[in-house]
C-alpha cells in the first residue's frame, strides 16, 4: 500500500514543539485552543490575517472533534477527479461525505496538475471545510463564522512548504475560499474563484492550482455518496485478510479497531484494483456526474456520480511514448 501524506495541524505542530523542550507539564489542564485563540485575536496582526488563521484554528479542531477523517486517493484516480465536467451541474450539489464538518484529502505522489515551480512544490493534502453561517463555540471562546450571505468551501492547501512561524520548519498552508452561489453551475463558482495575489513572500500559486484541488475534493465528495467498489475502508494490515468473509457486525468491530489506532478514513482506490491492469494494455474510464430527472411529474433533480472504471481489462495498457 503507498504511503500517503499526512495533514499536520498547528496544534500538532505546538505538542511536537512542547515536547522538544521538556515542557509538557506546563500544559496540563490548559485548554491549548482556548490560549492559541486569544492570542491570535490580540496579536495585532492584520485584520484579514487573523481572519485567516482563526478560520484554520476552527477548521482543525472541528477536524480533530471528528476524529481526523481523511480520504487517501490511489494515484491512479487523481488525474481523473481533478479533470471532471461539472458544467451543467449545480453548486448547492457539492456535499461534504456525511456525517463530517472537514475531511483531509491525502495523495501519496507527485500528480502534474497538482504541481507547481516544475516539481518543487506538490499538493500533499489538503483539509477541506464546508463552511456555513453560524459560530463555533468551544470552552470559554465563540468564533463568528462570517461567509458575506454565502455559503462556502474553505481548503487549506499543502504542497510542502514550510516556515518558522509559530514554530521552527512549520508547514505553511495556502488559504483558499471557494464560493457557492445559489442557482450556479460549478463550472460558474470556478469563474467566481478568488484569484492568487502575489504574494511578498512564499510561493507563487497558479490560479489553475486550487481549481485543481477543489475538483479533487468535489469528486471524492460525490464519490463518497454513492456506491462503488473504489471507496473501501482503511483498516489495520493484519485485518484485511479477515474483511472480505467477515460479518456485518465483525467488519463494524475491525472498523472500530483502526479508528483506535487512528486510522479514521477511506482508500479511494487500491493497487489491487488499478497496479496488474494499468501494467498491461488497458485504460481508465473517468468518472463524471449524471443528473436524474424523478418524483413527481420528474420535476425534481438528483445527481449520481459514476465512478470511474476499467475499460478492457483482459488488454494491457497502452505504452506512453
Amino acid at each position: 500500500m503507498p504511503a500517503y501524506y499526512n495533514y499536520t495541524t498547528i496544534h500538532d505542530m505546538h505538542k511536537r514543539y512542547v515536547k522538544q523542550l521538556h515542557q509538557k507539564k506546563e500544559w496540563e489542564g490548559r485548554d491549548w485552543y482556548s490560549e492559541m485563540a486569544n492570542q491570535i485575536e490580540c496579536s495585532g496582526r492584520h485584520p484579514l490575517d487573523i481572519k485567516a488563521t482563526m478560520s484554520q484554528l476552527c477548521c482543525e479542531l472541528l477536524w480533530e472533534n471528528d476524529g481526523r477523517p481523511y480520504y487517501s486517493i490511489h494515484p491512479s484516480l487523481v488525474t481523473k477527479l481533478c479533470q471532471v465536467d461539472f458544467e451543467k451541474i449545480p453548486s448547492n450539489l457539492i456535499t461534504m461525505p456525511d456525517p463530517y464538518d472537514v475531511i483531509c484529502i491525502r495523495l501519496c505522489e507527485q500528480n502534474d496538475l497538482l504541481t507547481i515551480e516544475d516539481g518543487k512544490y506538490f499538493l500533499r493534502s489538503m483539509v477541506v471545510w464546508k463552511r456555513t453561517k453560524g459560530s463555533i463555540e468551544h470552552k470559554n471562546w465563540t468564533f463568528d463564522i462570517e461567509v458575506d450571505g454565502e455559503a462556502g468551501l474553505v481548503a487549506w492547501l499543502d504542497f510542502g512548504e514550510t516556515t518558522d512561524q509559530p514554530y521552527p520548519d512549520s508547514p505553511l498552508y495556502t488559504y483558499k475560499n471557494f464560493p457557492i452561489r445559489a442557482g450556479e453551475s460549478i463550472k460558474d463558482a470556478f469563474n467566481h474563484f478568488p484569484p492568487s495575489p502575489d504574494a511578498d513572500q512564499g510561493v507563487r500559486v497558479p490560479e489553475e492550482f486550487p481549481m485543481n484541488c477543489i475538483k479533487l475534493f468535489i469528486s471524492v465528495g460525490f464519490l463518497a455518496a454513492s456506491e462503488t467498489p473504489l471507496l473501501t475502508h482503511d483498516i489495520l494490515g493484519r485485518d484485511l485478510h479477515k474483511w472480505a468473509a467477515a460479518s456485518e457486525d465483525a467488519q463494524k468491530l475491525i472498523i472500530a479497531r483502526a479508528k483506535r489506532k487512528g486510522k479514521n478514513g477511506f482508500l479511494l482506490g487500491s493497487d489491487a484494483i488499478f497496479q496488474s491492469q494499468e501494467l498491461r494494455f488497458s485504460h481508465i474510464r473517468g468518472g463524471h456526474p449524471h443528473l436524474y430527472w424523478h418524483g413527481k411529474g420528474k420535476k425534481q433533480i438528483k445527481m449520481r456520480f459514476v465512478a470511474p472504471t476499467t475499460v478492457r481489462k483482459d488488454k494491457p495498457v497502452k505504452p506512453v511514448d
